[in-house]
C-alpha cells in the first residue's frame, strides 16, 4: 500500500500570492501544482521573491522539470507576474488553467514551456 503525503508551500512574494502543492510517495514527488505566483511590491520584497523563485525552481527540478498543474486564479498582476522569473524552457506543464482572459506574461510563460494540455 502506497503512503502519500501532501505539503503546501507558501512562497514569500510580498503583497501577492504564490502556493505550491506537492504530493509525495515516500521520497518521490508524484504531483506538483503551482497556484499563482505574483507580487505588487517587487522592489521592496526583491530578496524574498528571488529566494522563493529559486526554491520553486528546485521543486520543479525535483519533479523531473514537470509542473503537473499550473493555476492562475485571475489576471491581476499580483497573481502571475513572477512567472517570468522561472526559467521555463525545459519545464513540462501537464495542465494549466487561467481564471480569465490570459495576459501576455502568462501566454509567454506557456509558449516557452512544453505542455501536454
Amino acid at each position: 500500500m502506497a503512503l502519500y503525503s501532501a505539503t503546501v508551500h507558501a512562497l514569500a512574494v510580498g503583497q501577492g500570492m504564490g502556493y505550491v502543492l506537492e504530493v509525495t510517495e515516500g521520497w518521490e514527488t508524484v504531483f506538483l501544482g503551482l497556484f499563482d505566483f505574483g507580487s505588487i511590491n517587487t522592489a521592496k520584497d526583491a530578496q524574498a521573491i528571488e529566494q522563493s523563485a529559486r526554491y520553486l525552481a528546485s521543486l520543479i527540478r525535483g519533479n523531473k522539470n514537470r509542473l503537473n498543474s499550473l493555476v492562475i486564479s485571475h489576471q491581476d498582476e499580483d497573481h502571475h507576474n513572477l512567472l517570468s522569473l522561472i526559467d521555463n524552457e525545459d519545464i513540462i506543464i501537464d495542465h494549466y488553467f487561467y481564471g480569465q482572459k490570459p495576459d501576455s506574461c502568462f501566454l509567454r510563460f506557456i509558449s516557452l514551456s512544453r505542455h501536454t494540455r
